[in-house]
């Protein structure tokens, strides 16, 4: 399923909305003019239908409901967008995760190929880089018994920082 995102107006709508409602709750009628405090009358029709015209004069100028349920959508947990253990809004662990790992991707495969990377093996074993086709996600080392360069998937490897190579 695909969802339209809020532009601007719907954004903005639905904010306005929640002034206005608050207001309204507040007892007062909903001004721009901040030295203006008009008393709102629940029990009054008049009262009433001004306010449900403004309501509804926002509902005309935008779409609400794209507002609401792209909150919905983005605060489902099942949709893994933000984190649901902390009480503030930050990434999804799994995102923040994937964003890491694409970092690490960037900088592997942007980096200059001049000698001196080092990469860990599954196995343990730390390997000098010789060289990377980028294309196919491969970097190649040599075993150091002769020439010939042997090629691995990037991401069964793991590079290694000079200071880790040290210890």
């Amino acid at each position: 399923m695909r969802l339209a995102t809020p532009n601007e107006q719907d954004i903005n709508g639905a904010l306005e909305v929640t002034r206005i409602l608050g207001d309204l709750s507040s007892g007062r009628f909903p001004s721009n003019d901040a030295d203006e405090d008009v008393e709102f009358d629940i029990g009054d029709g008049d009262d009433c239908r001004k306010a449900l015209e403004m309501l509804i004069d926002i509902e005309n100028k935008c779409t609400l409901m794209r507002a609401a349920m792209t909150t919905l959508v983005l605060c489902d947990p099942r949709n893994k967008v933000i984190d649901h253990s902390i009480d503030y809004l930050d990434h999804h662990p799994e995102i923040k995760a994937a964003v890491e790992l694409k970092a690490k991707i960037d900088s592997f495969f942007t980096q200059k190929f001049t000698g001196g990377m080092k990469f860990k093996t599954r196995d343990g074993v730390i390997r000098e880089i010789a060289s990377a086709n980028f294309e196919e996600g491969l970097v190649a080392f040599t075993d150091g018994t002769d020439d010939d360069l042997q090629w691995v998937r990037w991401e069964n490897i793991t590079l290694i920082e000079e200071d880790e190579v040290a210890a």
